[in-house]
């Protein structure tokens, strides 16, 4: 019996890619503009899973050596290099991060974990204002993250 057919999944392009940076930085404070662009840009250029970001620690990162260490599933550590876009994005992030005794690459206001629904639910945000109308991966982290 010959295997069913898969259909392709459809990403979304470029131009549509920047329009969600663009609305990543649309937000009600600079601060959270700031974060929510740093976080975006870092899913959609290194491919990590929303999970693995939302985890990241600030001794993960090395903003001189352009690179993060991830500890992705199976507790397997990889080393991503940064695109400079990506570098600068957290760079600025970082100059209004909140002080707090967590250590978490991107928190919230009150310096706590980004919780892995509000990072859904801000991707979703970010996607509304880049302007799709249809369902495609790209629409949410998930998605995004799965941009060839």
């Amino acid at each position: 019996m010959p295997k069913p057919t898969r259909n392709l999944p459809r990403y979304l392009p470029k131009e549509d890619l920047e329009k969600i940076l663009a609305g990543a930085q649309r937000n009600r404070t600079a601060r959270c503009g700031f974060r929510n662009y740093a976080m975006m840009c870092t899913l959609i250029f290194t491919g990590m899973r929303k999970g693995e970001l939302i985890s990241l620690k600030l001794g993960d990162v090395s903003l001189s050596e352009k690179t993060v260490r991830v500890r992705g599933k199976g507790d397997k550590l990889r080393i991503i290099p940064l695109v400079e876009k990506v570098v600068e994005a957290v760079a600025d992030w970082l100059q209004f991060r909140p002080q707090c005794p967590q250590d978490y690459l991107f928190t919230t206001f009150h310096g706590n974990r980004i919780d892995p629904t509000g990072m859904q639910r801000d991707g979703r945000v970010s996607a509304g204002n880049g302007g799709r109308s249809e369902r495609c991966h790209g629409s949410t982290p998930v998605g995004v993250r799965l941009k060839p």
